[in-house]
């Protein structure tokens, strides 16, 4: 069975003209590939979930000559089923991604606007390492509580889910990111100001 499965492949790379290629003949010549991709520490902390390892994506290797796969980004969960015999099998179910915005509203974007326009320019710090982060007010009004632990899991979760927050405002243009002198050190801080956006006009 080997001898004739070898064969067969033989004979596969040799019709598509990649016989000389060796073992990345097959894969070559298929005109779109794609791997399954496991979920990483990094995705895991952002997704929030307690252990990437049960979670993966499919992800392009390479395209040839073929439009971007509809189903790229889909991602899948590791997850065991009982039968009615009492047995339990592996299977996969579809996951979908948790959208920062859950339970987020257009009054808690505007409570959070009105108190950027309050604040003292430069109080407003970009950099989630400053204890004057902008997005530790943004999660108070957003009713997100942060951990007391700030290198757990969840408080990694929290800060990207803030931070996606924060970013989809900048591109609302609700908030902007600016940089200031510091005199202290002679650097540039990142902070955020007000935009020209208005959430109140959504």
């Amino acid at each position: 069975m080997a001898k004739a499965m070898a064969a067969l492949d033989a004979e596969i790379a040799k019709a598509s003209g990649a016989a000389p290629r060796g073992g990345s003949a097959l894969r070559g010549a298929c005109r779109f590939n794609r791997v399954l991709v496991a979920m990483t520490d990094s995705e895991g902390y952002k997704a929030g979930v307690d252990d990437p390892r049960y979670y993966f994506r499919i992800g392009d290797v390479e395209s040839n000559l073929a439009p971007p796969s509809s189903d790229k980004n889909q991602w899948f969960e590791k997850c065991g089923v009982r039968l009615p015999n009492g047995q339990s099998v592996g299977t996969l179910k579809k996951w979908k991604w948790p959208d920062a915005f859950d339970g987020i509203t257009l009054e808690m974007a505007v409570l959070a606007r009105d108190k950027l326009a309050e604040m003292e320019v430069g109080k407003a710090r970009e950099s989630p390492q400053a204890s004057d982060w902008f997005g530790n007010i943004v999660a108070r009004i957003c009713e997100i509580e942060m951990p007391a632990d700030k290198k757990s899991k969840e408080a990694k979760h929290l800060k990207s889910k803030v931070g996606a927050i924060l970013n989809q405002w900048v591109q609302n243009d609700w908030i902007r990111c600016a940089a200031i002198s510091d005199t202290k050190t002679g650097r540039d801080l990142k902070i955020y100001v007000v935009g020209d956006g208005d959430p109140k006009d959504v």
